[in-house]
């Protein structure tokens, strides 16, 4: 997931806090995400990174690393 998070991200020339802006999240939370310290990302999370990146968030996120 991390890995492609970043890509994903800077495809889109974003910064970690342009993300968590657009997404009305926490810089630090995001980040976490990125990073992989947050393993368990909430759908709710996961389908707005996926839709402010532009990407399926099945292409990103997991099934395992949603709950």
């Amino acid at each position: 997931m991390r890995e492609k998070l970043i890509v994903a991200r800077k495809r889109k020339r974003y910064t970690q806090e342009k993300v968590a802006e657009l997404t009305k999240m926490k810089r630090e939370k995001y980040a976490k995400i990125e990073l992989g310290l947050i393993e368990k990302v909430s759908f709710v999370d996961a389908y707005n990174i996926s839709k402010v990146l532009e990407v399926n968030a099945e292409d990103i996120f997991l099934p395992f690393d949603v709950l």
